[in-house]
């Protein structure tokens, strides 16, 4: 019974972990929504890249020698969107993997 608990463990720290790298996904790579009414403001991304370019622009002036760091480039919303079928399906049978092993145990 030991070694199916251990089983479960590590596959519920799998899961976990699936789970917080989609959440990361959508917070980094989601398109803003804009409530109906309201005008749409700039996300915190956004933000940290136009600093980072004004810093640039200002530090190569002083250091031509940096090279400016740009940040990775979205996804397009196609492949956003099958990023997120394929996290989905990922998380849906890590589930169906636990509740295989939940099912192996005594008593059960």
């Amino acid at each position: 019974m030991g070694d199916i608990l251990t089983q479960i463990q590590d596959e519920l720290d799998m899961l976990l972990n699936q789970m917080s790298a989609a959440l990361r996904q959508i917070r980094e790579n989601a398109p803003p929504s804009v409530p109906p009414g309201q005008q749409r403001l700039d996300t915190f991304a956004e933000l940290e890249a136009r600093t980072a370019a004004e810093n640039t622009q200002q530090g190569a002036a002083a250091d031509p020698s940096q090279p400016a760091n740009a940040p990775p480039p979205k996804p397009t919303p196609e492949q956003f969107e099958a990023d997120l079928k394929e996290m989905a399906q990922d998380i849906t049978l890590k589930e169906q993997q636990i509740e295989k092993l939940i099912a192996h145990l005594p008593g059960g």
